[in-house]
This record gives C-alpha cells, sequence and structure tokens, in this order.
C-alpha cells in the first residue's frame, strides 16, 4: 500500500510538471568540497554544461582557504542554477553531505564528489531515470588516472544492461551493489527518502550514506544503470592518508552495524575483520598505508594471536620500498591485465620511481 500511495504521488507530480502547473527541481546535484578547488572547477564546469532548468548543483564548502569561495561565487554569479554555501568549520565528509542535502531543493539527491567528472549526457540520462519514480537509482562508475588521460578498468559493476530491484529485492540489492556504493556519486536517491531515516549514528564513519541506504528497506524499486555515468580519478581521495583506518576499521564496522540485513549478505559485502588477512598488511603497506602506528592503533587492541601479532609486525617493519617492488613485480609478472593495483603502487610513497626523484631533488637543492 505504501509502495502504491509513493508512486501516486510521483505520477500526480509529474503530471502537474507537464501542464506546466508546477513548477520546480527535479535533481539536485549535492557536493560537499574542501580546498580543492582545481578540481571543483573541472567539475562544475562540466555540470553546468550540462544542467538544465530541472536541475540544481550545490555546494557546500567545509571552511576552505585555498580559494575556493572566489572561485565558486564567481560561477554561481553567473549560473542561477549553482548554490554555493561556506561552512566555518569543517564537519567531516558524512556530515558535510548531509547538510548538502538538507540545502537541496529537488525531488532527487545526486551526491557528486568534488573531483570526479560526470560523462557526456550523464545528467540527462539520470534525469529520465529520475522521472519513473524510483526510490534509489545507482549510477556506475569507471576508473581513470588523476588527468583522465588513461583508463584504468571497465564498469566497476559488470552490467550490460539496466537491472531493476522492486521494493522487497532490498537484500539482494544490497548484495549486489552495497561494496560499489562506498563510492557516493553513485547514489542517487528521493529526497524525501533520504530526509526521514536516521543519519546521526552514522557520521563519523566515512560511509553514512550507504547506513541511510540500508537501514530499512526501500519503499519502491531501485534502478542500477549499466553505463558508467561518472569518471573516477582515482588515487585522488583526500583522506589516502587514512586508508587503513578507513577500510580495515570503519568500512567494515559500519556493514556490520546494518542489523536490517542478514549477517550472511553482510560478509558477502565486507569481511568483518579484513584486517586479519596477511596479504592485505602487505598490499597496505606497499602502498604506504600500514606501518607500526596502524598495527598500534587498529590491530593491537582488537587482542590477535600472539603468532599473528608476530607475523602483523614483521610487515609493518619490513621496508616498504622493498614491499612495494615485490608486490609489483607480482602484478606486472601475473596479473598484467590489471591495471588499478600497479597504479596504487606507483603512487605510493615507497614507489622506487618516486624515491628516485625526491633524491635527485635533495641532491640538486644541496649543490645549489
Amino acid at each position: 500500500m505504501k509502495y502504491k500511495l509513493f508512486r501516486l504521488v510521483t505520477c500526480i507530480r509529474k503530471l502537474l510538471r507537464e501542464r506546466g502547473l508546477l513548477s520546480g527541481i527535479t535533481l539536485s546535484i549535492c557536493i560537499s568540497t574542501r580546498n580543492r578547488v582545481a578540481f571543483l572547477v573541472q567539475t562544475l564546469a562540466n555540470l553546468l554544461e550540462q544542467a538544465t532548468t530541472e536541475v540544481e548543483i550545490v555546494v557546500l564548502d567545509a571552511d576552505s582557504n585555498d580559494g575556493t569561495r572566489q572561485a565558486a561565487e564567481a560561477l554561481a554569479a553567473k549560473n542561477p542554477s549553482l548554490s554555493y554555501q561556506r561552512r566555518g568549520t569543517n564537519q567531516g565528509i558524512d556530515r558535510d553531505y548531509a547538510n548538502a542535502a538538507d540545502m537541496a531543493r529537488g525531488d532527487y539527491v545526486w551526491f557528486m564528489s568534488d573531483d570526479d567528472l560526470p560523462a557526456v549526457c550523464a545528467v540527462e540520462k539520470v534525469l529520465r531515470a529520475c522521472r519513473k519514480g524510483y526510490s534509489l537509482i545507482v549510477v556506475n562508475a569507471e576508473d581513470w588516472n588523476e588527468d583522465f588521460s588513461e583508463k584504468l578498468g571497465g564498469p566497476r559493476l559488470p552490467l550490460k544492461e539496466n537491472r531493476e530491484f522492486p521494493g522487497d529485492r532490498f537484500v539482494e540489492l544490497f548484495e549486489y551493489v552495497g561494496h560499489f556504493l562506498s563510492f557516493i556519486p553513485g547514489i542517487v536517491i528521493r529526497k524525501e527518502i533520504w530526509s526521514s531515516r536516521e543519519k546521526e549514528r552514522y557520521f563519523g564513519s566515512f560511509f553514512a550514506h550507504l547506513g541511510v541506504l540500508f537501514q530499512a528497506p526501500l519503499p519502491g524499486s531501485a534502478l542500477v544503470i549499466a553505463e558508467p555515468l561518472v569518471h573516477i580519478r582515482n588515487g585522488n581521495v583526500s583522506w589516502s592518508g587514512r586508508s587503513f583506518e578507513i577500510w580495515m576499521a570503519r568500512w567494515p564496522s559500519l556493514v556490520t552495524s546494518l542489523e536490517a540485513l542478514p549477517e550472511s549478505s553482510r560478509r558477502k559485502v565486507s569481511d568483518p575483520e579484513p584486517w586479519k588477512n596477511i596479504a592485505k598488511l602487505v598490499e597496505y603497506r606497499a602502498m604506504g598505508a600500514y606501518s607500526l602506528e596502524e598495527y598500534r592503533t587498529w590491530i593491537a587492541p582488537r587482542r590477535p594471536s600472539a603468532l599473528f601479532r608476530a607475523v602483523a609486525i614483521a610487515v609493518a617493519v619490513t621496508p616498504g620500498a622493498l614491499v612495494n617492488s615485490l608486490c609489483l613485480g607480482y602484478f606486472m609478472t601475473f596479473a598484467r591485465g590489471r591495471k588499478i593495483p600497479p597504479f596504487h603502487l606507483r603512487s605510493s610513497r615507497f614507489y622506487a620511481g618516486k624515491l628516485l626523484s625526491r633524491s635527485r631533488r635533495s641532491e640538486s637543492a644541496s649543490l645549489s
């Protein structure tokens, strides 16, 4: 009954709009940003080029001091579809996105990062889906390098055509898209659903959006768009220095907390204790994200066995450059088709190319 009423209200609003009896915004694209003005300007230029009268772009600035305010205000003065608001404090990514959604006037909210780029016609295609009244629209994406000169892989969700999930297939939807939705620009949700749900207890997890979506079944159907409509600027996340904390502790903790879903489904999306995987520790050591500090903060308090502690410490103190070189050699020899792991390894502070470059700069500085 609830779903039928929800669809009826959607159809009435659509009919009134088509007859000019109701004006308003269908889609609010919400961005939270802090001190990344060059990326933000590029993303906004892309979105403004695609925006229609049914679209607004909402930017919440979390206390930037790099020229973001001047650039965003200049763009907003020329583009009525762009709304900019600056907050005097940085309240964290979860609360900032929630605050941006509170500013939105549209029927739907599309959470967008400040550095990724929507594909050509992405806004038009998302709008088309919004007009069908879905509760949730999941937007596929693909990985690129930092300057978008090289694509690093295919679509993150390996779909050949769009898929719909009725409200009663809530668990199946979670199992299919749960891990992908760690990527917040994959989410387009009806504003009234977002606004009605609990958020506070998920703030600080880095993934509050997943908690909002999957704390209870959706009132209507969800659509998963097969075409990758967002190009991800891989390796550019502002919290990369905290990646061990985020992926080994906060993400699994958030997924584990989703009690509306069966434990078996939650385990399909995230291992509740991924830090117990030695291969993962080696991977994070190679990427420069695991050291004795991470061991003491996130592993030791969990009181693993003496043998595991010894191995975890050994990985943490092994020279990062050695681990990076061995891991890179493995991928180049046995997994040549996989571009993303080598890309992350080359982005590491332990990558031999970076170490050599820093050494040469130091030599030049000392000679001058």
